[in-house]
Order: structure tokens, then sequence, then C-alpha cells
């Protein structure tokens, strides 16, 4: 199999994370176009990224929302799924 280089191969939700893993501009832009222009690694969630080989960018999108939900609270978390389903609605139609 192929190592996944990324930097270059484009990522979507079914995408692995694999022992190559690498904090990249293009893992920023999926998480970006997931939520929003102020998403933000820090180093917390850059760690559990690195210990997440075989998940997938989608559990990895739900991490972030527990990650954040843990540092403000539930609140956000349900601010956090209402964006992302206005932006799929808007994607699909």
């Amino acid at each position: 199999m192929e190592k996944f280089d990324w930097h270059k191969n484009p990522i979507d939700d079914y995408t692995i994370i694999t022992d190559s893993y690498k904090t990249t501009q293009n893992v920023r832009r999926y998480f970006k176009s997931k939520f929003g222009e102020s998403f933000k690694f820090d180093r917390t969630f850059m760690d559990w990224m690195k210990n997440a080989t075989g998940l997938t960018m989608a559990d990895a999108a739900q991490e972030w929302i527990r990650h954040q939900a843990s540092k403000y609270g539930s609140a956000t978390q349900i601010y956090i799924s209402d964006f992302i389903s206005v932006k799929k609605a808007s994607l699909a139609g």
C-alpha cells in the first residue's frame, strides 16, 4: 500500500489516519471545511490525532467536537453540531 501524503492527497471523512499522519495545511483545510475559519489546532488535539491511527477523519471531527465541549461546555457541542448540519444542507442544496 502506498504511503498517504498528508500534504497532497485529498482528505475526506473516510480518510484513514495513518501512522505517518502529519498536521499539515491540507489537514487544516479539511477541518476548516467542517468547522469554519475559526478552527484551530491545539496541543491536546494534535496529540490525539497522532495517536488515532486506524480511525477516520470523521472520527477525528467528532473528537474535535468533544474536545471543544470539554473546554467550553456542552452548549459549544450543540452549536458546532448545528453549524455542521447547516453547512451540510447548504452544500447539498
